[in-house]
């Protein structure tokens, strides 16, 4: 199941459980949430895979902890900076998204939002290049397009990144 099935589903499970919960029918059980103890164990492991750029395993892991903490901003934001790591653009939109509708005024997610916004257009215009007939119209607006976005998020003269997220 993908990342944003995930989220969504553990998003529709709290809100069914929060209704039950507070609906005081008899007989509703809220499910089982993980300890303090195991939340903070799964967060040291979640930051130090952030850190380390143990990107996949970070992504596993603020998974888990945004299934028990789904309002938190800084899972969201750590999250999202970990997709991007593993060029998983589209859940990482999805997830600055999420982000930015909990805290509007976070302005690195807005930056970063607009690189992976970026990355995802030049992307499109590059597939329009190969799969449109060289010379003609489409392809040639979309190889303008393609480089010119591929010069704000492609790769600088030494190999390095350029247009990375910001992750602090």
């Amino acid at each position: 199941m993908s990342l944003a099935c995930r989220l969504v589903l553990a998003g529709a499970l709290l809100v069914l459980a929060s209704g039950c919960a507070s609906s005081g029918a008899p007989g509703a059980d809220t499910p089982a949430s993980p300890d303090a103890a195991s939340l903070l164990e799964i967060e040291a492991q979640a930051a130090q895979a952030y850190r380390a750029q143990r990107s996949a395993d970070a992504v596993r892991l603020y998974t888990s902890l945004l299934e028990a903490v789904p309002e938190e901003p800084e899972y969201w934001y750590r999250l999202a900076n970990s997709l991007v790591r593993t060029g998983r653009y589209g859940e990482a939109e999805l997830a600055y998204q999420h982000l930015l509708g909990l805290q509007p005024d976070h302005a690195r997610a807005w930056h970063n939002l607009g690189i992976v916004r970026v990355r995802r257009a030049q992307e499109a215009f590059a597939g329009a290049v190969r799969h449109s007939d060289a010379g003609g119209a489409v392809f040639n607006g979309s190889l303008e397009l393609s480089t010119a976005l591929f010069s704000l998020v492609g790769r600088d003269a030494e190999g390095e990144e350029s247009g990375t997220p910001e992750t602090e």
